[in-house]
């Protein structure tokens, strides 16, 4: 059995329907976003035994539930840490005691700049108090788990129209007339059901330890923008300004180039990504098919 806390987001909703799809007994919870097929879990006051006495140590917990928002989570410290910190380390000591296999989230925010892309056994430094978060979750798996996923990644980008992602954001704002793209800000974008297959696949084979679950290369913030703009019927209405990351202003200090290599997981399983300026290609023609015509599209 796998049990996915937080079955209702771009990740959880897809890892869902594909371990459905391959015939895993599968029970998914929501907190805020209700779905027939889920069950209402609040990891800030349910506990995972008392929902699922019936955990043993064949089956699977994937935590997902966390806020997310970099600035919020700055902005309420205290609050995002009683979810992402403390409940989830509830939630992993509870698994724990029935010997379940854990598979936690994390991010390529954990880590400083540089020009090459991070490996597993890169050293977090985390600049963000979200970071700080994800990696205090993870020297406490470390610690204290042996059957443990920790997987890192970076964007990832579903085909559902209505979800939000840079491809969305980034096209919304070229469209605005004031679009700023940073020419130094490199990042990992990843074709969502690519990090489902993964995670599944690590889940099946029992696998334990750190693995980078994202698509390479890295792209900048310069090539988004120009591939959205290359895969759209209306790229002469879109343009943007392109600037420094240091000219944008957060409420604390964010990487630029923290992105991840996914040398390891591509070894190991076998498993090739879809590169990202196809995920982008594709997300554009989703969005200009399937969408509304609010900026006119149609002319």
């Amino acid at each position: 059995m796998i049990i996915i806390l937080g079955a209702s987001g771009v990740i959880g909703s897809q890892l869902h329907s594909m371990a459905r799809n391959r015939g895993e007994t599968i029970i998914g919870t929501y907190h805020t976003r209700p779905s027939p097929r889920l069950q209402r879990f609040d990891m800030l006051q349910d506990s995972l035994l008392g929902t699922f006495p019936q955990l043993a140590s064949s089956d699977t917990v994937v935590v997902l539930s966390a806020y997310t928002n970099p600035n919020w989570i700055f902005e309420n410290s205290r609050r995002s840490r009683d979810l992402n910190v403390i409940a989830t380390c509830r939630i992993i000591d509870e698994a724990i005691s029935r010997c379940a296999q854990i598979v936690f989230l994390s991010t390529e925010f954990i880590f400083a700049d540089q020009d090459y892309g991070h490996t597993e056994d890169s050293i977090p430094n985390p600049s963000t108090v979200y970071a700080q978060q994800k990696t205090e979750v993870e020297s406490y798996l470390q610690a204290n788990v042996q059957n443990a996923i920790i997987a890192r990644t970076g964007w990832n980008v579903s085909t559902d129209p209505q979800s939000n992602c840079p491809i969305k954001n980034t096209r919304q704002a070229l469209l605005s007339g004031n679009a700023k793209m940073a020419r130094d800000n490199w990042f990992t974008l990843t074709d969502v059901s690519d990090t489902c297959s993964v995670l599944l696949d690590l889940i099946q084979d029992k696998r334990h330890g750190t693995f980078h679950v994202t698509a390479n290369p890295p792209i900048s913030r310069i090539e988004l923008a120009e591939e959205i703009m290359a895969s759209s019927s209306i790229p002469d209405i879109m343009s943007y300004e392109e600037i420094n990351f240091n000219d944008l202003i957060f409420p604390e200090p964010r990487p630029a180039r923290a992105w991840l290599s996914n040398t390891k997981v591509t070894l190991e399983t076998g498993h090739h990504f879809s590169p990202p300026l196809g995920t982008i290609k594709q997300k554009v023609s989703i969005l200009e098919d399937q969408l509304s015509d609010p900026e006119g599209m149609s002319r």
